[in-house]
């Protein structure tokens, strides 16, 4: 008896998992989605919008209902640069959930384009489509912000969660259809309204889930998938504290490099040691006002280095500099910590309610188990914490069971894993790569959240040529040893200026710079004047003792003020191809004698200002010819002004 009641049982939970999945394919199958041609929301060249077609589909906001709302989807189509290209393309799944076309630039040339259409598009809600809760970045940045304690930071994030609830209430939008299996009946219309007879998936982070809702559907034509950053759908059965264990592989690697061993010879505790500081005593912190810090003050507490700690592991160059950010912290300097924040500032805006209610659906079971600790520790797992208290306060909850299953599917599927991944560890990819027939697992060693370029390109390439082989991964080299910051002098304009090179906003501060520098090269057309005398064979002017004297001294500053620019832009480059992130913080050691320039600039330049002085009184030369030699004086002195106030010393 109890053995036929178990088979019914079965039976009936078999039955209705495949009604859910059978009745959303039913309908998919009777949705004729439509490519709508429109201008191409973002800027790239004339040359480059002839191969891009950009529009939208509009589709329903809930699938499983035919009388829903309708919204739209943007799309850009970069087509194949190879005149012989491949007829299925590769449409390319955000992680986040975060917009695509905003990014869509950095596309153009990609290797991804090389012989198949590259399809992007924006997940519903976000970017240039239909955007939901559209404050919940800013405010999201303004808690971090705040000089809340961690249980105060999770009131307020449960108090921004209810505001965006009541948005999408006023709006009419449903926070509940924007999740991963929605989306993936988003993935399949775009397909389909393209007319792609077949198609491959490259899903990132959160990208992943959405491909794989779209693999559990099986739908006609979907020829292989690439998961970079796995997040399988059974994520609850896997008991892992990612950022904790991440946080123990950072002070692995520096303990196997020597370098960093003997400089930083216990990171964890140093990193526990300020949360708890500033857990209880946070310190303000000084950004550039913008929307998002309206004061241009940041408070640093505990929370706050912890979220931002965590973001730096997702990075092998940021993480390199992290052991070297919290010394310096330690020691007061909360410069660097500030650059750094303002990277993310950009982030805001792009960040949606999309981003919450769909961890809810996709996360809420593995976040609700969570007991958050009281108090709050610096290695507790952070992420989980958040999306537990987010959708508490949207009042939204997880996935059905059905979707909250392993993905089973024979399609060649190509995983990749970073080791030290803060929010997709290895162990989710192998997860998901234990329930597919045909799946390649491939892990980079001393790799975050992302991967080396050229040897995921190349092994994506490979895969979608042959995808029931495994890729040549020979180019996954043991890289482990992570390239830490040690050996650095602090120089603390070497920020400023990072920010000047890197965001176009800022460089109007290279501008102020390169006026001065510009008189100082003028003096060139004293010898270019001489020259052209000579080889017009004119008679040379008679120059007195001082205005030689003058001139050459003048000439020994320039050169001085030029060389220092070229061995600085010499150090910039070559930190550039070890690890940018050092410029946060300063140069290399031995580029240290370098910042004593800037004082021997200021000292020529206050003799040049004497010089013109006797210039003028003896009346030496024309009043032009003065007029000239003041200019280059006064610059000389600017110049080195500016470099000593921006801290290049």
């Amino acid at each position: 008896m109890k053995l036929s009641i178990l088979l019914i049982s079965i039976f009936v939970m078999v039955l209705c998992f495949a009604n859910f999945v059978f009745a959303e394919i039913s309908y998919l199958a009777g949705y004729t989605p439509e490519f709508e041609e429109a201008p191409c929301p973002f800027e790239v060249s004339q040359d480059a919008l002839e191969s891009i077609d950009c529009g939208y589909i509009t589709v329903p906001e809930n699938w499983d209902a035919a009388d829903s709302r309708q919204i739209r989807i943007p799309v850009a189509v970069l087509r194949a640069l190879s005149g012989d290209p491949f007829p299925d393309p590769l449409i390319r799944i955000e992680g986040g959930p975060m917009p695509t076309l905003v990014n869509a630039p950095f596309f153009v040339d990609s290797r991804l384009r090389q012989d198949r259409d590259l399809v992007l598009f924006d997940l519903r809600g976000t970017g240039f489509g239909d955007v939901v809760c559209p404050d919940v970045g800013p405010a999201y940045f303004r808690v971090l912000a705040g000089s809340l304690s961690a249980e105060q930071t999770q009131d307020e994030l449960r108090r921004i969660g209810g505001q965006c609830r009541r948005w999408a209430d006023e709006q009419g939008v449903d926070l509940g259809m924007y999740n991963s299996r929605q989306m993936a009946f988003d993935v399949i219309a775009i397909a389909r309204s393209l007319d792609y007879n077949s198609w491959n998936l490259l899903g990132l982070s959160y990208g992943t889930r959405v491909a794989l809702a779209a693999m559990r559907l099986q739908p006609d034509g979907l020829h292989t998938a690439i998961l970079g950053g796995s997040v399988p759908p059974d994520i609850e059965t896997i008991e892992l504290n990612p950022f904790s264990r991440a946080l123990g592989l950072m002070e692995e690697y520096c303990a196997e490099d020597p370098a960093c061993a003997a400089t930083f010879p216990s990171v964890i505790t140093e990193y526990n040691a300020l949360f708890e500081r500033f857990e209880s005593d946070p310190v303000p912190m000084q950004v550039s006002k913008s929307e998002v810090f309206p004061d241009g003050t940041i408070h640093l507490k505990g929370i706050t280095l912890q979220r931002f700690v965590y973001q730096f592991l997702y990075d092998r160059l940021t993480l390199a500099a992290t052991p070297l950010l919290l010394r310096e912290i330690a020691r007061g300097n909360t410069q660097p910590l500030s650059t750094l924040i303002e990277q993310f500032v950009p982030l805001a805006d792009q960040l949606t309610g999309v981003n919450w209610a769909a961890h809810c659906y996709d996360l809420g079971g593995w976040a609700q188990s969570y007991e958050i600790p009281a108090p709050y520790g610096p290695d507790d797992d952070n992420f989980r914490m958040e999306v537990k208290v987010r959708c508490a306060g949207m009042g939204l909850g997880p996935a059905p069971p059905a979707e909250r299953l392993p993905v089973e599917s024979d399609l060649p599927v190509l995983i990749l894993a970073g080791e030290h991944d803060p929010v997709t560890p290895p162990a989710y990819g192998l997860a998901v790569s234990n329930a597919l027939q045909n799946s390649h697992y491939v892990e980079f060693p001393g790799r975050g959240h992302e991967f080396p370029p050229e040897c995921t390109l190349s092994m994506i390439g490979a895969f979608l040529a042959e995808p029931l082989a495994r890729p040549d991964d020979s180019c996954v080299e043991d890289t482990r040893t992570v390239p830490f910051v040690t050996d650095v002098r602090i120089t603390p304009g070497m920020g400023r200026l990072a920010m000047s090179f890197m965001h176009g906003g800022s460089r109007g501060e290279l501008v102020i710079l390169a006026v001065p520098l510009l008189f100082l090269l003028s003096v060139l057309a004293w010898p270019a004047g001489a020259l052209y005398r000579r080889v017009r064979r004119r008679e040379q002017p008679l120059r007195t003792t001082f205005e030689l004297r003058a001139r050459w001294a003048a000439g020994v500053v320039s050169l001085i003020a030029v060389a220092f620019v070229v061995a600085l832009v010499w150090v910039i480059m070559n930190m550039i191809a070890d690890n940018p992130i050092q410029m946060m913080f300063g140069v290399p050691s031995t580029a240290a004698p370098l910042f004593f320039v800037p004082w021997v600039l200021l000292a020529g330049g206050i003799v040049l200002l004497m010089l013109t002085g006797i210039a003028w009184k003896r009346k030496t030369w024309s009043t032009a010819k003065r007029v000239h030699y003041t200019l280059i004086a006064v610059s000389a002195v600017s110049f080195s002004a500016i470099l000593i106030n921006w801290g290049l010393i």
